[in-house]
Formats: structure tokens, sequence, C-alpha cells
């Protein structure tokens, strides 16, 4: 079980990536390779230094009218300077928010269950409350640095979920 999350104030985050659609109805491990092609794609085409201790990657599940059998998955970090926008790239900017951080340090096939977790009953013991909807206002943000492996999916990251406040 999630432990009682720390609190933050996050953003505004421009970030450039890969955006796109997935079906939150399929198999589990169909989507976990839908998303993982996903992110290899953008490791390819990123430009970007390497992993370095600084160095945030984010993945950021938005929130769509028919959240129950869709998402659009964003993968990318903050531009590199001076910008350069790859092909097939797109802008995101996410909106100042309060969040709630739980850190992951499981298999990345762990996560989906974590996250049920998180939402079922995290968040309500901890008497917090989502954010509201609004304009860039993300489901929720998985935040990665230089420790986790995606070959291995193991080094652990970090959940932000907005909530209200």
């Amino acid at each position: 079980m999630p432990g009682l999350p720390r609190s933050e104030r996050i953003g505004p985050l421009a970030l450039t990536g890969v955006l796109r659609r997935h079906r939150r109805d399929v198999e589990h491990y169909a989507l976990v390779q839908n998303i993982n092609r996903q992110w290899d794609e953008y490791m390819i085409r990123r430009v970007a230094p390497p992993w370095t201790p600084s160095a945030w990657r984010y993945g950021v599940a938005m929130r769509m009218a028919d959240g129950d059998t869709e998402m659009s998955y964003f993968c990318g970090a903050p531009p590199s300077e001076p910008p350069e926008m790859p092909v097939g790239f797109v802008s995101l900017t996410i909106p100042a928010l309060q969040i709630a951080l739980f850190p992951f340090d499981g298999h990345i096939s762990e996560f989906r269950d974590f996250l049920h977790r998180v939402f079922a009953r995290a968040l309500p013991e901890a008497g917090l409350k989502l954010a509201p909807d609004g304009p860039g206002v993300p489901e929720y943000v998985e935040r990665y640095d230089w420790h986790f492996n995606p070959a291995t999916g193991r080094g652990g990251f970090d959940l932000l979920i907005p909530v209200a406040g």
C-alpha cells in the first residue's frame, strides 16, 4: 500500500515530446507495450542531453471525455536550449498545480496496481481530492530521473497526482 504522499507545487512546466492516444480497455500487457513503444520513439528522436542526475523525463496521462476506454499519453522532457522540436513532437504545458507525490519503487509491470491503490485508497485516506478539470490539468504525471532503467523496468519514479489545494 502506498504511504502518505508528500505535497508539492509544480509548474508551470513546458515539455516537448510524443503524444499518442491509447485504449485503456485492452489487456494490460498490450497497453504497457504500446506505451513502451511510444517511449522508444521518443528516446530515438529526442534532442536532449544524455541522462544526468538533473535530467527529468515525464510521462503524462491526460484526462479524456471517455476516460474509461481511452487515454492520451505524452512522454517527453523540458525542451533543450535552444529549443529544437523534432518532426512529430508536440509541446505540452502543465499549469502550476498542487500535487500529491507518491514514490514508486516497484517494477513497471506493477505500476497499474499501484496507481489503482493510490486513486482508490491512498488519496481518500489522506483526505485529498483530485484537482478540478481544467486546461492542461493531467490525470497524473510520472516523473523519471536517471535511476530508472527502461530496459529492466526498475529504478523507481515519482507519481504526481494533481489535487485540490
